[in-house]
Order: structure tokens, then sequence, then C-alpha cells
């Protein structure tokens, strides 16, 4: 038999996000030798689709609504406000890319000791994951930091119709006259705002606002949203259709309201990302979150392999 083509660290990260990039810095910074195994691009969510556009997106819808609100402290403004959206699009991605080149890029991890996988890993054991045909081992232990994903929901129509989700949001190029959003949880708050400030008609469709966080959080937020025309309509999506020549869609509500709009945007929740790894190969077990299930200090069910992040399915970033 050849000899195996191995490669052996003390911590392997599978998921270059917010939590493996913490984590493989953390370990550097004790002398380990560390490596993220990464199938896509490194950052995850944060970076690009997450918090970084989503606060640089609000910054722009924050300056437009001062502007709007500025007669009542005395300033008078001529003509409307203009939105460029192509401006603020590209103000996002330059934000994120010089995140990425500062702190998540491989050459800004190789600085630090860290090295950069590209690839899709499967738990061979415990301690050795196969990533592209090569065989890597983890000397103390492996950390999954696999994140999440929107969930998708089974509603009549809604494929037919098209939609987009935080994902695709930063990659409009002007504001839509009507936006239809579907949730009521932070992500759907934060964006329904922001575009609402920056000149869209929004309309959200959600049994309740914030239903995980305090009761006087959900009437805060509905007092803001009633004041600045944002509509909350309180039922549940039952179907969609497309609208008028084609155009745009129909939401049709559980109350019977139906809702006119040109972008649908579903954030309905996150579920963990847990296919794929060959986790059932080693015998780690998921919750009933259908996260990966993990102790208090975030063991799986398998000693030595280790689980942090949105991945475990606790409350999202």
């Amino acid at each position: 038999m050849g000899q195996e083509n191995l490669r052996a660290y003390d911590l392997l990260i599978v998921g270059g996000g917010s939590a493996g990039l913490t984590a493989a810095k953390f370990s550097s910074r004790f002398g380990k030798s560390v490596a993220i195994i990464e199938k896509s691009r490194m950052g995850g969510d944060c970076t690009w689709t997450g918090c970084v556009p989503s606060k640089s997106l609000l910054a722009s819808a924050k300056s437009a609504h001062a502007i709007n609100k500025a007669g009542a402290f005395g300033i008078h403004l001529k003509g409307d406000v203009g939105v460029d959206m192509m401006y603020i699009k590209q103000r996002i991605q330059k934000n994120i890319q010089h995140i990425y080149e500062e702190d998540d890029s491989p050459e800004a991890l190789k600085k630090l000791g860290i090295d950069v996988i590209n690839g899709s890993a499967t738990f061979l054991t415990k301690n050795k994951l196969l990533v592209d045909g090569e065989t890597l081992h983890a000397n103390y232990g492996i950390l999954i930091c696999t994140g999440a994903t929107p969930i998708r929901p089974s509603i009549p129509g809604l494929q037919d119709v098209g939609y987009i989700t935080y994902e695709d949001v930063f990659d409009l190029e002007e504001i839509p006259s009507r936006m239809t959003f579907v949730g009521g949880g932070p992500i759907a708050c934060e964006l329904a705002m922001a575009f609402s400030r920056l000149g869209a008609k929004v309309t959200i469709i959600a049994s309740k606002l914030l239903p995980k966080e305090e009761p006087e959080a959900n009437a805060a937020i509905s007092r803001v949203f009633e004041s600045e025309g944002i509509v909350v309509t309180k039922s549940n999506l039952q179907k969609v259709e497309k609208g008028s020549n084609l155009n745009g869609h129909i939401a049709e509500c559980e109350n019977g309201e139906k809702i006119h709009g040109d972008v649908l945007l579903i954030a309905v929740g996150r579920k963990p990302t847990v296919e794929g790894m060959g986790l059932e190969n080693i015998g780690i077990q998921l919750n009933e979150r259908r996260g990966i299930k993990v102790d208090r200090n975030l063991q799986t069910t398998v000693k030595g392999v280790y689980a942090a992040g949105d991945c475990i399915g606790d409350r999202q970033l």
C-alpha cells in the first residue's frame, strides 16, 4: 500500500465565518498550528451578506432619514432627496472588500500563521478529514463552524414568482417602488426599515414582529414602523402569484389580504448547515433545532470534535 497523503495540524476548523475565524485567531496566539477548511469564501455571512453590508446600508438609510426629517429641526431643503442605489451598492462592496482584505482573506490569515484550505471537508474519523483527496489530521481537535442558510419555505407560487433573501438583497441596483417582506425577525425588520427610509413602499407580512424578543421590543418597533409608514400585515403568507402583466407579485395572506409588490424578500429564519460533511460517519448527533448537538463546552457527542456558531442552531448571529 502507498503512503497516506497526510497533513497534520493542532486544530482543524471547518468553516471560515465569524466563529471559525475567531477560533483560528485565538488559537494561533497560543502558538498552535491551525488550518481553516472553507468551500466558498472566507468571512462567511458576517462579511458578505450580514453584518458588514447591512450596517453599511443602514448608514445610508439613516442619512436619508435625517435629511427627510430635517424640517423638524428648522432645516429646510429645496427639492426632493435623491437616492443613488448604485453608489450605495458600490460603497457597500468597498466596505466588504476592505474588511475581507484586512481580516478575512487567506493572505491576512497567513500572516498570523493560519492556513486556509479551499475545499469541502468530510469526516473520516474523529480526528481526520478528507478534503479534495487529501487527508488532514488534527492533533488536538476539530471545530465545526459551518454556519446557517436562509430557510426557503414551501409556499404555493413562490418559486414561480421569484424572490430574494438577505443573501441577494445587496445586489439590488435600484430602490424598488414596492417591497414585500415575509417574516418579522431581526433580518426582516432591519432591511425593511433601511429600504423604507431609502424610498421604497414597504409591507411586512408577519404574525408578530421580533417574536423571540421581549414584548417591549415588539411594541417599540411597531410604533416606529407606524410612524415611518411601514405597513405590517399581522398574518402569514398563504400563496403568491405573479402580478398584472406578469410584473411583480401578489401575496395572499391567511387573513385574506392581498399585497401587491415589485420585490419579494423572504426572511422566515435560518437553518444550520450540517449536511455533506459525513457527521453520521463518526456518530455526531443533532439537536431538536436540527443543529449540531453540543454540551456546555461546545463539545459534540463525539469527544474531541466541537461545534460553534450558527451551526448549533442556537440564536443566530
